[in-house]
C-alpha cells in the first residue's frame, strides 16, 4: 500500500505522514521524502510506485511541476513534460489495481503554511502570494488530471495544524 501526499511547503505533509504511519504502525510504513537531492525523474518515481513496501511519499511528481519551471526540470533531468507526468498518473493507476494507491494533496489555510514555513525555519522568500501561487498551481493541476487522466487526487482540509497560533504571528515583519 502506499500513500503519495503533495502539498506546499508547511501545509503539514510531514505530520499526516507520521500520523498515517503511526496509526498502521502494523503495515510498517516507510516514509520516502522527494527532495531537490533525489533523481525526481520518470524511473525514480516508477521505483517508488512499483517497490514492495508499503510507503508514505511526502511529496512526488506534482511538486516538480509546481514549484519548477520546465527549463529547471530539463536542466535537471527531472520530469520535463506534462506527458512524462501522465506517465506516472497511469502508472499508479494502472498499480492501483494491485494494490492500493492513495493520492492525497493537503490543502491546508495559506497563513497557516506561511507560519509553518517561518516556524520550522524555512529560507526567507516565502510569503502569502508566493504560497496562494503555488496553492493555486497544484489545485490546476490536480483539477486537470481528476478531469483528464486516470487520477483521483483527494484534496484533503487539513485541520490538524491550529490557525489561531498562525493568526499570532507578525506578518509584517517579513
Amino acid at each position: 500500500m502506499k500513500f503519495i501526499l503533495e502539498g506546499v511547503d508547511g501545509s503539514g505533509k510531514s505530520t499526516l505522514a507520521k500520523h498515517i504511519q503511526e496509526t498502521f504502525k502494523f503495515m510498517n510504513f516507510e516514509i520516502v521524502h522527494s527532495t531537490r537531492n533525489t533523481p525526481n525523474n520518470l524511473d525514480y518515481f516508477g521505483s517508488l510506485i512499483y517497490n514492495n513496501k508499503n510507503l508514505i511519499i511526502d511529496r512526488m511528481h506534482l511538486g516538480q511541476f509546481v514549484y519548477q519551471n520546465e527549463e529547471e526540470r530539463v536542466a535537471k533531468n527531472w520530469l520535463s513534460s506534462e506527458d512524462e507526468l501522465r506517465a506516472i498518473e497511469y502508472r499508479i493507476a494502472s498499480r492501483n489495481h494491485m494494490e492500493p494507491i492513495i493520492t492525497i494533496f493537503v490543502d491546508t489555510p495559506i497563513d497557516v503554511c506561511l507560519y509553518n514555513c517561518h516556524h520550522n525555519g524555512e529560507d526567507g522568500h516565502y510569503t502569502i502570494e508566493y504560497i496562494k501561487n503555488l496553492r493555486d498551481k497544484y489545485l490546476s493541476l490536480i483539477n486537470r488530471l481528476n478531469l483528464t487522466g486516470p487520477s483521483n487526487w483527494i484534496v484533503y482540509k487539513n485541520n490538524f495544524v491550529s490557525p489561531e497560533v498562525a493568526n499570532k504571528f507578525d506578518y509584517t515583519t517579513l
